[in-house]
């Protein structure tokens, strides 16, 4: 006879594979793995939160465990998204560093075809 396990048993176990998932990500993230990797990494957490989600719905509260493992989660994900929040700085300086050069490459282009030119003629 199959036992039918405890809304919040079932919500235990969605915890659990989501801190999984989310370590998981978290590991890549911070290892600088490739991009396709980080792709499947977040697919795999996007369907572990979407159960976690579908059996919220079911009713239940986590237990003791999966309220440490929640802690858990959001430590995790805010590590990961201050690290993104850091990557998105760096790469908004070098754009704007960019931009600047770009600017005065223009100016100078600018500047040099408004004055006139010395041209030399053989006689």
């Amino acid at each position: 006879m199959k036992r039918k396990m405890s809304p919040g048993k079932h919500l235990d176990g969605a915890l659990q594979a989501l801190l999984e998932a989310t370590e998981a990500l978290h590991e890549g993230v911070t290892g600088g793995i490739g991009e396709s990797d980080l792709d499947g990494l977040f697919e795999r957490r996007k369907r572990a939160f979407e159960d976690l989600r579908r059996r919220v719905g079911e009713g239940g509260e986590p237990g003791p465990g999966g309220r440490a493992r929640l802690v858990r989660i959001r430590s995790l994900d805010r590590e990961i998204l201050e690290l993104g929040a850091a990557l998105v700085s760096q790469v908004r300086g070098q754009r704007q560093a960019l931009q600047r050069r770009r600017s005065a490459v223009q100016a100078h282009t600018t500047r040099d075809r408004s004055e006139p030119r010395l041209v030399t003629m053989k006689a």
